[in-house]
């Protein structure tokens, strides 16, 4: 139901990272963690690049920032071969 969204929510894979990227980036070991995990997910369920987005780019209905302006999702995206 965090999604707020009955696609993403029946069939999405949400992954956290903590903190508050609006105010301070992700740490390396975040980003270099969440490279890996997306990478291993991406390639098990056969998701492109081009699906994996920001909680904000799908909850509907805004109400979030989320993953913040400081989170580079674009590099995260990159990471999925």
């Amino acid at each position: 139901a965090h999604a707020n969204s009955t696609e993403f929510n029946q069939r999405g894979i949400g992954v956290c990272l903590v903190g508050n990227f609006d105010l301070e980036q992700p740490t390396a070991a975040q980003l270099a963690s969440a490279k890996v995990l997306v990478r291993a997910l991406a390639r098990r369920f056969r998701i492109p690049a081009e699906r994996v987005f920001g909680h904000g780019q799908i909850r509907q209905g805004g109400g979030t920032a989320c993953p913040g302006r400081l989170f580079p999702l674009e590099d995260i995206r990159g990471a999925v071969e």
